[in-house]
């Protein structure tokens, strides 16, 4: 919003990120019906609230200090949860930004969604302008029928689809199907559109939309379901072939966990011309070179925290939301800003500002806990690949599953802002080294009713994963 920056909590507070640096709360959420969600009969015992949340947001100026704002997001009717597409208008005179009160439900997607095995995490929702009457919406597969159920090729859902809304009336037209969980839509200078794909685990792809095409999932995939098992209804003749579907411009191996996407500000960033900018939930920042639509290299770039979205300011500046809400901004180098480094030859890139992750605290070994001798390092790469999904490492935020920080010596069921199953709330000994082995290996047999799914993982990467964990003591 000019120089400031509207920003929305995965539960629809909204707020002003001021470009002097203050921060203002707005009045009026995005509407949701939250409350009422913990009267519904599964709530208890099969649903993560950690999903339930807004995907996106899209302002579109009106003039006269006026704007549309748009907000995709989950919204509970009493019995199941609808993905919907709604708009306000905001006012602003100054520094007084004012939320209208009256939100409008332009779009609901089908199916309404069951509580039971709510899979929100996958709710995908990037939005983008096409035209002023119309907006283009990538919507995820909602988790719905299982892992590898095909509501994308079901026509009376728009569930793994991009499809055209109109603003006035709602209407909807499916250009594009086959997607799984896509959180980043944007437009090339050349009207090229791009998305990524969040998919399993060795799956996430960059792609670029034609209207018409079919991008395969579940039925090709480059990935895995996460713990290594073979999809049981891949349809290519060999597995990460993507025979008789569109394939992605680029697929990451392995998955980096892909988020949001951009394409670079030429003014600011010069170097980096027609580049997009991808961002992920294990801390990087992806720098895609192309020509025309031929993805060349890709350059990765430490970032260390979990990426939600990036969108560019007037100023040149990246803005980053990572998990928690928090907003980061990075800036161009000053090596590149001055007369004389600029003509150097040897400045081939722009550097973003260093920003190191939070230092880890020197590991205090509980009663419990034994290392068996497994490299650490094994432990977080697997992690990384097959936890970090749903369960975050930063104890200020839960994602489906909840946040693991202090899980050796934690009693089960018992953190703080997140809604576990009857089966581990019913655990009382404190978790140790050895039940974080055996919950990895059999979830089910370790805790009958648990609503976590087989992970697949061997003893040998379960006593890694714990390993990695108890060392983070």
């Amino acid at each position: 919003m000019g120089d400031d920056l509207l920003v929305v909590t995965t539960k629809g507070r909204l707020a002003m990120v001021f470009s002097d640096g203050t921060v203002e709360y707005l009045d009026g959420n995005v509407p949701m019906n939250a409350a009422s969600l913990v009267e519904h009969e599964d709530y208890d015992n099969h649903f993560s609230p950690g999903v339930f949340r807004v995907a996106d947001i899209l302002l579109q100026e009106l003039g006269g200090g006026r704007y549309e704002l748009f907000a995709t997001h989950h919204y509970f009717t009493g019995e199941c949860i609808r993905f919907r597409l709604s708009s306000t208008t905001i006012r602003r005179d100054g520094a007084s930004v004012t939320v209208m009160p009256e939100w409008r439900t332009i779009f609901d997607a089908e199916p309404c969604l069951p509580l039971r095995w709510f899979a929100g995490h996958e709710s995908g929702g990037k939005m983008l302008l096409d035209g002023a009457d119309h907006l283009l919406v990538i919507i995820g597969r909602q988790g719905i029928g299982g892992w590898w159920a095909e509501p994308t090729f079901d026509a009376a859902r728009q569930l793994g689809k991009l499809v055209r809304i109109a603003i006035a009336t709602g209407e909807v037209e499916t250009l594009a199907i086959g997607f799984r969980n896509s959180q980043g839509l944007a437009r090339d200078a050349d009207g090229n559109l791009w998305a990524t794909d969040h998919g399993p685990q060795g799956g996430d792809e960059l792609n670029l939309l034609e209207p018409g095409s079919d991008y395969g999932w579940p039925r090709v995939t480059y990935g895995v379901r996460y713990g290594r098992e073979v999809p049981p209804n891949i349809k290519d003749a060999e597995l990460g072939r993507h025979d008789g579907f569109r394939p992605p411009a680029f697929a990451w191996v392995p998955s980096p966990a892909l988020s949001a996407l951009a394409v670079n500000d030429p003014q600011h960033y010069p170097l980096w011309q027609d580049d997009l900018l991808v961002v992920s939930f294990f801390g990087w920042l992806y720098r895609v070179r192309r020509i025309d639509t031929d993805v060349q290299y890709v350059e990765q770039i430490e970032i260390g925290y979990r990426i939600r979205d990036i969108t560019f300011m007037p100023n040149g500046r990246i803005a980053l939301l990572r998990d928690g809400g928090r907003v980061y901004f990075l800036s161009r180098s000053t090596m590149y800003c001055d007369e004389e480094s600029r003509n150097r030859r040897d400045v081939y890139s722009v550097d973003c500002d260093a920003i190191s992750p939070t230092p880890t605290p020197a590991p205090t070994p509980t009663p419990d806990a034994r290392d068996s001798g497994t490299d650490t390092a094994a432990g977080k790469q697997l992690f990384s690949q097959q936890c970090s999904v749903c369960h975050s490492l930063n104890a200020e935020q839960h994602g489906p599953g909840p946040h693991l920080v202090g899980i050796i010596g934690r009693a089960p069921g018992q953190v703080s802002g997140y809604n576990f199953s009857a089966a581990l709330r019913a655990r009382e000994a404190a978790w140790t080294h050895d039940d974080i082995i055996q919950y990895l290996t059999n979830p089910e047999q370790f805790a009958p009713g648990t609503s976590m799914p087989s992970t697949g993982a061997t003893e040998t990467e379960a006593r890694a994963i714990a390993d990695y964990l108890n060392s983070l003591q």
